[in-house]
């Protein structure tokens, strides 16, 4: 029994290394009018997220993200969805096509409650989109699509977009620090996520 029980172990931790980051990294796109941008994603994926935004025709691009820690110095921080929004303006997104949505900062279900506040946001102009894609950072997007399908229930379709994390190779995470890091993390708050994540 127990080299069938390692034998199972050892097939599952194989499995688990083959497929964990394709299914994390996931792009599914939906027809949408609206665009979401992580405001945490890392510069370099902010010139896709334009090309995203120019070649997928979106009427509205809507920055997310958290307010900064109270408990830090607010004289010169700027929230990660100012500070990205601004960068995407610089890098040719129309500035009245572009909002920045921070929502209260937050260490429990961080992605929920900025979906909830995109949520909020589109509510607040009084909009109606067919659809919203989400772009997002390599194995964040499956937590993120979770999160984002929670908020908007199931009247507005919801998409994810995954741009391709440079500080490890997909194809190897397990061989790498970075994604020793990322994906185990990445797949604990998908299931986090889908656990305990705020409904609409």
């Amino acid at each position: 029994m127990k080299w069938i029980a390692a034998g199972l172990i050892g097939v599952a931790a194989i499995l688990f290394i083959l497929f964990v980051h394709p299914f994390l990294a996931v792009t599914q796109r939906v027809d949408a009018d609206v665009l979401v941008v992580e405001g945490w994603i890392p510069d370099y994926m902010l010139p896709p997220a334009a090309t995203e935004f120019h070649e997928g025709k979106y009427s509205l691009l809507l920055v997310s993200g958290l307010r900064n820690d109270p408990a830090e110095d607010q004289s010169t921080a700027i929230p990660d969805a100012v500070r990205t929004a601004n960068r995407l303006r610089e890098l040719g997104v129309p500035p009245g096509d572009l909002l920045a949505c921070p929502a209260p900062f937050a260490t429990w279900l961080r992605t929920s409650k900025t979906a909830r506040a995109v949520r909020a946001k589109v509510d607040e102009l009084g909009l109606k989109p067919r659809g919203v894609n989400v772009l997002t950072a390599g194995p964040h997007a499956r937590e993120t699509w979770v999160a984002y399908e929670h908020a908007f229930g199931k009247d507005t379709p919801v998409g994810i977009i995954s741009i391709p994390k440079t500080n490890y190779p997909a194809d190897r995470w397990w061989l790498n620090r970075q994604g020793l890091i990322w994906v185990p993390k990445d797949f604990i708050a998908w299931l986090k996520e889908v656990l305990f994540g705020l409904r609409s």
